[in-house]
């Protein structure tokens, strides 16, 4: 029974061990011992307040918002197309705030693909008006030379007139034709390309352009590349005044050409007939016909009549229009408009004067004359003035800063008073005599 008891003791007390050491703390485990289970057991994370947690990261994505918005403003500002921009569409990128936001490089590309462009666009101009200046040019003297062929030869010369005969007249009449017709192609063309010219602006606009990328005058080396396209923005602006000079001088000697034939045709009638001229068909003398005059044909508005005196002496200055061009005659008289717009269609000279205003040296232009004789408020007297400017007519006769100033406050104090669409018609063709009068 000793012996039974002796093991069952024993058996308890390895059982009581083995149950202690599986309860230890972990801790007291030495290195290498602790069990697999233990080892791989996850350290615990400690817990953090909810609250801060959601605070923070609301805080954090607001963060990352506001940078990721800044990255994307700038890179859009920085990566946006650089393409050409007009003065006027500069001008609304300005009232935006967005051409301050620009780099450097961005405004000096646009700054030089504006002036390059409105150079090129005068060097094309300059291409084209010089060949037409020359075509116009060997018209001009070709057309001159027949008439003064013609008017030796032909008109004024006794023994032709005595001799020839009505068909030979009609022969000579129909070769005019010709003449007239080539006109009408070189004057469409030219009405044509002067509108092309005027759509291209001012070398001016250059200064104005890099003001407002720069907000300063440029220096002086932009400068003298503005007063280079300048200079050739004018000399490109003489050539269209003179081929515009030129196709009046045509349209002058086929106008006379016509006139001449006319009267002509009247004496070799007359001649024929000239043994039963005394007398009418009643027996009654014959009656001298009255001449006609300037005032007359203007007072009754004889067309017909005002342009049988006009192409006898189309620019000449007489007594018979008040010592002054008939076009300014007629315009002082107050003739109906379409007497004045004859005058000029068949080559009056729009720009001749031989009077200055009382009380100053400022020429009494064609132009000048027409707003102060003619109703503002007629929209075809307005049109009639912007046709005038676009065929080169000009209010000034000196373009001197200190002088263009003194005429300019003069005209629009004297002349052109209160009409403002006749200032807007001027100004559109270039000439701000509103501005001139303050420099």
């Amino acid at each position: 029974m000793r012996k039974e008891h002796t093991i069952i003791l024993l058996f308890i007390f390895i059982s009581s061990v083995l149950s202690a050491q599986v309860t230890l703390p972990p801790g007291l485990y030495k290195k290498g011992t602790r069990p697999d289970s233990a080892q791989k057991r996850p350290t615990p994370t400690p817990k953090k307040d909810s609250v801060a947690v959601k605070n923070n990261s609301k805080e954090s994505n607001k963060e990352d918002t506001e940078k990721k918005a800044d990255a994307t403003s700038i890179k859009e500002e920085d990566n946006e197309p650089i393409t050409f921009a007009t003065l006027e569409e500069l001008k609304k990128f300005d009232e935006q705030k967005r051409v301050a936001k620009w780099s450097n490089e961005k405004k000096i590309l646009l700054y030089t693909l504006y002036q390059d462009r409105l150079d090129n666009n005068i060097k094309i101009s300059e291409q084209f008006w010089k060949q037409f200046q020359n075509r116009t040019n060997e018209f001009r003297v070709s057309y001159s030379n027949l008439a003064k062929q013609w008017k030796e030869t032909i008109f004024e010369s006794p023994s032709f007139v005595s001799t020839v005969e009505m068909n030979s007249i009609n022969q000579l009449e129909s070769s005019l034709g010709p003449l007239k017709q080539s006109i009408e192609p070189l004057d469409k063309e030219f009405q044509e390309n002067v509108k092309i010219f005027s759509i291209i602006s001012q070398p001016t606009t250059i200064t104005e352009y890099y003001k407002i990328l720069f907000n300063s005058n440029p220096p002086v080396t932009n400068l003298q590349t503005i007063k280079r396209i300048q200079d050739k923005y004018q000399e490109v602006e003489l050539m269209i005044l003179n081929s515009s000079k030129n196709i009046s001088e045509m349209k002058l000697s086929v106008n006379y050409l016509t006139s001449e034939m006319n009267t002509l045709k009247n004496k070799v009638s007359s001649r024929a007939g000239r043994l039963g001229s005394t007398t009418n068909n009643r027996g009654g003398v014959v009656t001298t016909p009255v001449a006609l005059t300037w005032k007359d044909v203007i007072s009754k508005n004889d067309l017909n009549g005002a342009k049988s005196l006009f192409l006898k002496d189309p620019n000449g200055i007489s007594a018979a229009t008040n010592n002054t061009t008939p076009l300014l005659y007629a315009i002082q008289s107050r003739a109906s408009l379409p007497i004045v717009k004859m005058m000029v269609d068949y080559g009056a000279d729009i720009n001749k004067h031989n009077q200055v205003y009382v009380g100053a040296q400022v020429a009494v232009k064609p132009v000048l004359e027409f707003c102060q004789y003619f109703d503002e408020n007629e929209p075809e007297n307005v049109a009639f003035l912007k046709s005038l400017l676009l065929r080169g007519a000009t209010p000034y006769t000196n373009m001197t800063i200190n002088v263009l100033k003194e005429h300019a406050k003069f005209i629009l104090n004297k002349v052109i008073s209160g009409r403002t669409k006749y200032l807007q018609a001027f100004k559109d063709a270039g000439y701000d005599i509103e501005g001139d009068s303050k420099l």
